[in-house]
């Protein structure tokens, strides 16, 4: 059998050995091979099979667009070409959506727009990230332009496609988000993170650490920002290096946080003794618990886990800092015994050999200070007991 299917403008015309009839897309009329209009097309399409019917549309997206609308709506039925013509109808706002090669992007099951109520910027967002999209997601889109137009200005072409293709799974996912948005959008617009910087702070935890960019990634680097959002009132590092490691112990201070401590009881055990000065850096002891916590915030450490330690007499914790900027966390110093046993920069990092010099000269203020010859007591007449 001569067998062929054109979509031309609003008719769908069947050529069958020579002669063509037609279906009106837009009114549902049938027009017979007399070219006349006719009550329907059965008679003209007995003998052919759905399939045959399918397989020989020429417009190889609209072919794709009846093949899947034929899948959904058989379910067991019997169909004939006539009948599934008839189907059509009800999904050609569909229909559009494949004649421009879009349904690779929108899943047509779950979303309830047609393609002229979608945003062009998201059109060409899917496109660029080649994305699959469902209501929901949409509607994220729609209220976080400013994240879609941020997304439009960064060059993906840079990046492994396997990096981007874990990327674009949790943009705009609402997974993990208890709200309107995305933890991608929320990272964005309540923690102000820049979007070129997350994709670029993406890869290099991809690349170097072996993290997987996904929905949950996304959601554990915010988990991580509001830890930390609500722990210091000072600037915090948003892209720190390790970052599985720095999400827990940003956790345990979380927790610490949480737990009051006696002030006059961490006041009695202060040294004042222990604050030194040398060229530009200062060394400081805190002055209640809070600065401690606050450390751990800077620092990316477990310090704060330290403040019933402090209390109890087994160590004491001094800043490292420099005498220009004496906020800002530099160093943390363990003392026991009047001596530094452990001296960490930020994410527990190692000392400079300069930096260490700075160390060596507090060490020996320290021995000088408070260490007498052997056999000698040490002396407490620095502690201070103040409110």
């Amino acid at each position: 059998m001569d067998l062929s299917v054109v979509k031309n403008g609003k008719y769908l015309e069947i050529k069958k050995n020579g002669k063509t009839c037609k279906y009106d897309l837009s009114t549902g009329e049938f027009i017979g091979f007399s070219g006349k209009a006719v009550k329907g097309l059965h008679a003209h399409l007995y003998d052919i099979h759905v399939s045959d019917f399918i397989d020989a549309i020429q417009d190889e997206n609209y072919r794709y667009f009846i093949h899947n609308q034929f899948e959904k709506e058989r379910n067991g039925r019997k169909f004939k070409v006539a009948s599934l013509l008839k189907e059509m109808q009800k999904y050609s706002a569909y229909e559009q959506y494949y004649a421009v090669g879009l349904h690779r992007h929108f899943n047509l099951d779950n979303f309830n727009f047609k393609l002229s109520e979608v945003l062009p910027v998201v059109v060409k967002l899917v496109k660029k990230f080649n994305l699959f999209i469902n209501n929901d997601m949409y509607r994220v889109m729609k209220e976080h332009l400013g994240v879609i137009n941020a997304l439009m200005e960064i060059d993906i072409s840079i990046y492994p496609s396997e990096y981007i293709e874990q990327v674009k799974h949790g943009l705009f996912s609402r997974r993990y988000d208890l709200n309107n948005g995305s933890c991608f959008t929320d990272l964005v617009e309540t923690h102000l993170y820049d979007v070129k910087s997350l994709i670029n702070y993406g890869f290099r935890l991809w690349q170097f650490e072996g993290i997987e960019i996904s929905s949950n990634f996304w959601n554990e680097l915010r988990d991580y920002a509001k830890m930390m959002g609500e722990m210091s009132t000072r600037k915090w590092e948003k892209y720190p290096g390790h970052f599985l490691t720095t999400h827990r112990i940003t956790a345990r201070n979380y927790t610490q946080q949480k737990i009051q401590h006696d002030e006059e009881q961490f006041k009695a055990t202060r040294i004042v003794g222990y604050n030194y000065t040398y060229r530009d850096w200062i060394f400081i002891y805190p002055e209640k618990t809070d600065d401690i916590k606050d450390e751990g915030c800077q620092q990316n450490n477990c310090v704060a886990s330290y403040i019933k330690r402090i209390i109890d007499g087994q160590c004491h914790i001094v800043f490292m800092r420099q005498k220009n900027d004496p906020d800002k966390s530099r160093i943390t110093v363990e003392i026991q015994n009047h001596k530094p046993v452990q001296c960490l920069r930020t994410f527990n990092k190692s000392l400079s050999d300069d930096e260490q010099k700075v160390i060596n000269k507090y060490t020996a203020y320290l021995e000088k200070k408070f260490l007498k010859k052997e056999g000698d007591e040490s002396t407490n007449v620095d502690k201070e007991n103040v409110a």
